[in-house]
């Protein structure tokens, strides 16, 4: 039996960490490419991985955009492509519609769940993740390159893309409410809250609102990624408490805020879609914070004015 042609791009912690989780069986042929040239025993050219029948994106989504012009005279309308990065397009877009620009729909899926890549490189047998896509047969397709038990595939692409995205502004937010009060009761609250948001936009995109808020491995990530207080996107938030606005901040730092990068995308969604923050508070709020619209203290006012019924009555 051949074995399956697999080429990863970008060798960073992630890309290396799903480097070795494919490498794992036997039966794929796996090449890595880094913009930087990396010490991996499997580091090829871009040629050669961009010659592969299955292509893993691991590069950070600012830099998607710009790849897939570059690039695009290499791809191939029969390759498979499964997206690892989180975040969404420089320009805005989901990243799904964005690679539906140069590759066919139903050969697009999307890699998520919990996945540190220090733990994989250190326990990649126990690592659990999802792969969703337009199709189901090309989801599960990609699931069998991994060992088994690691992947398991669905067709809800659009519920784990976004809430993969969505999840660092979540954490942004949540250090934001522990730099500022000190609770780990408060933080979790405004943490479910701020889940049941991400829901929201996942049901304005198309995606499953319930499968959103009831799948294991989206519960996981969302769950390990505002827990974990070390976590880049957690720490600028409790920055931005102690500096008292996002742009002293930002001065600060030398390190890319994920979240931060996802708030700039939603805040140009948004002037395309005038109804995608209806009946929601702290994504739109924290919009309003980063694009300078209103000041910390307001935002934390906002927070602890949060209402938490399942369903609120409106006035008629």
């Amino acid at each position: 039996m051949s074995k399956k042609k697999i080429g990863i791009i970008g060798a960073g912690a992630y890309g290396a960490a799903l480097n070795k989780l494919l490498c794992l069986n036997k039966n794929n042929d796996v090449l890595i490419w880094d913009v930087e040239k990396k010490d991996i025993s499997n580091f090829s050219s871009i040629e050669k991985v961009l010659n592969c029948d299955y292509l893993v994106f691991a590069i950070p989504s600012m830099f998607i955009f710009d790849f897939l012009k570059q690039y695009v005279c290499f791809f191939k309308e029969s390759q498979k492509v499964l997206i690892g990065t989180k975040g969404f397009s420089s320009d805005g877009k989901l990243l799904s519609s964005l690679f539906r620009e140069y590759f066919d729909k139903d050969n697009i899926c999307y890699l998520a769940g919990p996945g540190f890549a220090s733990e994989i490189m250190i326990n990649p047998n126990i690592t659990r993740l999802n792969i969703s896509g337009f199709d189901i047969f090309v989801a599960k397709e990609f699931s069998k390159l991994f060992c088994k038990n690691i992947c398991s595939y669905s067709s809800d692409i659009l519920s784990f893309e976004i809430t993969s995205a969505l999840k660092n502004v979540a954490a942004f937010v949540c250090g934001i409410s522990f730099g500022e009060f000190e609770s780990l009761n408060f933080k979790y609250s405004v943490a479910s809250k701020i889940y049941c948001e991400i829901s929201s936009i996942v049901e304005k995109f198309g995606g499953d609102f319930v499968n959103c808020l009831t799948n294991p491995l989206l519960q996981a990530d969302l769950y390990m990624t505002t827990s974990q207080e070390e976590s880049r996107n957690f720490k600028f938030g409790e920055l931005v408490c102690v500096k008292g606005d996002v742009n002293s901040s930002l001065e600060k730092i030398d390190y890319t805020v994920e979240g931060l990068n996802s708030i700039y995308s939603l805040i140009k969604m948004q002037k395309n879609n005038s109804n995608l923050f209806d009946d929601l508070v702290i994504l739109p709020s924290i919009c309003k914070l980063v694009d300078h619209k209103i000041k910390l203290k307001e935002f934390i006012f906002i927070l602890e004015n949060l209402n938490f019924n399942c369903c609120e009555v409106k006035n008629e």
